[in-house]
């Protein structure tokens, strides 16, 4: 571990021994905490953004055969009917 000083002003120091004394820790330890939070949240948005394009990258990438929907939902609309034949 390395030793890192930061400046807080006194809001954020009561805050985080409060949250420290809340936890059973030292503010240390609340402020490492912090970090790996924020830390994982700018991974997960990279990791969405990564998503996210792959996503658009395929759109339109697969062939639909509008005759095959149709057919489909053909065969639904029949299989209804027989299932509900007074509706």
């Amino acid at each position: 571990m390395r030793r890192t000083q930061i400046y807080l002003d006194e809001g954020q120091d009561a805050r985080i021994r409060a949250r420290a004394e809340a936890l059973g820790v030292t503010k240390s330890e609340v402020i490492r905490l912090a970090v790996d939070r924020y830390l994982d949240a700018e991974d997960d948005l990279r990791r969405l953004a990564a998503f996210r394009s792959a996503v658009q990258a395929s759109a339109g990438a697969a062939e639909i055969d509008l005759d095959v929907i149709e057919a489909m939902r053909g065969a639904d609309r029949d299989r209804l009917r027989d299932l509900h034949p007074e509706a």
